[in-house]
């Protein structure tokens, strides 16, 4: 089975369902579309700050969902799991957390869209 690495607090995100969307620079193999794969927590440390400051933008609402494509309800409990796990140097790190279906490429107007975001500009 095929895996695919990811940072954390991201990792746990996907794996929990607030994190529908993971962004690369670049195509997914046609053949793995479709198909099962593990997603991988890196052994990278986690980036408190970066992570409270998500934390803190989502839940004081606005447009930080849309931005980082994470739907809030479901993401305020993991990344308050994720900060108070890695405080006290429990944080997953370097292991599989479970499997994802790998979906259609999608554009991120689509995806900005889907988040209630309206009138993206087309690219010149």
């Amino acid at each position: 089975m095929k895996a695919l690495t990811i940072w954390q607090p991201y990792a746990s995100l996907i794996i929990e369902g607030a994190k529908p969307y993971e962004f690369r620079g670049w195509k997914p193999p046609a053949d793995l579309i479709g198909q099962r794969i593990v997603i991988h927590a890196a052994a990278r440390p986690v980036d408190i700050q970066e992570t409270r400051e998500i934390l803190h933008r989502l839940q004081a609402g606005g447009e930080i969902a849309a931005e980082t494509c994470l739907n809030a309800e479901k993401a305020i409990p993991v990344l308050s799991s994720i900060l108070h796990e890695t405080l006290r140097g429990g944080v997953v790190l370097g292991c599989a957390l479970g499997t994802a279906v790998l979906g259609e490429p999608k554009t991120g107007r689509d995806i900005l869209e889907e988040f209630g975001v309206k009138g993206v500009d087309e690219p010149n």
